[in-house]
């Protein structure tokens, strides 16, 4: 019921051993994208090889290439979707809902690290002063999924460009950039508040913690709060 294929720009066979773009054809094709038929348009499109059966093609981003033993072997992607924690996402689509917040002209969106300790990372062109890492994520949560929100916020003056108009990811991470503070918060109080304040420091590389910041709002994940129970549980607390 699904039929693969290997194609090039132009949708034809590309040799064995030979990298092009992985594409879909069956009963487990949908329809298209909910509310977005350009994103439709691009990546469903007819079937040049169509045998009366299976009439749109879904171009699926991914790079892909046929082995010598008749393997499929994936090779990476086209576009900018990345995998975090085992989630697919399309940085697009964050960028899209950050830029939908009143107080942001424009914003850019980092994949960070490496394997379980990927981040996403967001720079943003403030369109005004007053602006929070807290304020962001509430606006976020509107639209994004948890893991879909960013653990980090920059403010940037300018999101670099390529010459075609796209944002230069290449570029982006050398842009200088402020931390967006976080909502007001205490200081830690007690002894074990400052120790529990100091591992999620360590954990997450924030600069500060304040007693009323969620551990998951400012960059946490369910793999590191078991370190971080862990940790506490180390330095002795139950």
């Amino acid at each position: 019921n699904v039929k693969l294929y290997v194609l090039d720009a132009q949708l034809k066979r590309v040799p064995v051993g030979v990298t092009g773009e992985l594409c879909i054809a069956g009963r487990c094709v949908s329809a298209g994208y909910w509310r977005d038929q350009d994103r439709t348009n691009r990546c469903f499109v007819p079937n040049p090889y169509d045998d009366g059966q299976y009439s749109v093609l879904y171009r699926s981003g991914d790079i892909a290439r046929i082995s010598t033993s008749g393997l499929l072997e994936i090779c990476g992607r086209s576009d900018n979707q990345i995998k975090v924690r085992g989630f697919r996402i399309e940085l697009e689509e964050v960028e899209t809902a950050l830029e939908s917040h009143p107080a942001i002209a424009k914003a850019a969106v980092l994949a960070e690290g490496m394997n379980d300790h990927r981040r996403l990372t967001a720079s943003v062109v403030p369109a005004r002063d007053s602006l929070s890492s807290g304020d962001i994520v509430t606006h976020l949560r509107h639209t994004l999924p948890s893991y879909m929100i960013p653990a980090a916020f920059r403010l940037v003056d300018t999101i670099p460009l390529t010459a075609s108009g796209k944002i230069d990811r290449a570029r982006l991470s050398s842009v200088p950039y402020r931390e967006v503070g976080p909502v007001p918060s205490a200081e830690p109080r007690t002894r074990k508040e400052r120790i529990l304040a100091g591992i999620w420091q360590d954990l997450l590389g924030a600069k500060w913690v304040g007693i009323d910041q969620s551990f998951f709002d400012i960059g946490g994940d369910s793999l590191l709060s078991v370190r971080c129970v862990t940790l506490a549980r180390k330095a002795g607390l139950n």
